[in-house]
């Protein structure tokens, strides 16, 4: 299952609609701000020890936020769990350094990445080194 994600930021066209998104993912609650808003302009919504942080659409999104890596355990049963949400699914690949990846897109069609990391990969010298531990 997914386990930890990057401090990404997203832009939003409803921070709401698109946490309801993430919630699924990760199981967890989003933290939304204003607190009691009915259209909260940012949510946080945690993923292991990281987060996804959407934001109010305000124009193009910059380089770097219109994405997000999620870290996932076990691509395939992920996969198939993803599927049964009813969440479309691309085809597993490995990935030039080793690791295993796929790709989704969220209900607003921002593409997210899920990645497994294998002993051994370029991205297990660099995520898992770092604090992104599975616990």
């Amino acid at each position: 299952m997914i386990y930890a994600a990057s401090g990404a930021v997203l832009q939003a066209k409803d921070v709401r609609f698109s946490a309801s998104f993430y919630e699924k993912l990760s199981g967890k609650k989003a933290v939304f701000l204003p607190p009691d808003s009915k259209e909260p302009k940012e949510a946080y919504v945690p993923f292991g020890l990281g987060f996804v942080r959407l934001v109010e659409k305000q124009g193009k999104c910059a380089l770097g936020s219109c994405g997000v890596v999620l870290l996932v355990d076990d691509m395939y049963a992920t996969l198939e769990a993803l599927r049964q949400a009813g969440i479309s699914c691309g085809q597993p690949q490995m990935g030039l350094g080793g690791s295993i990846r796929a790709g989704i897109r969220d209900n607003e069609g921002r593409p997210v990445e899920l990645l497994q990391i294998i002993p051994g990969s370029v991205e297990a010298s660099l995520w898992l080194s770092t604090s992104v531990k599975r616990t």
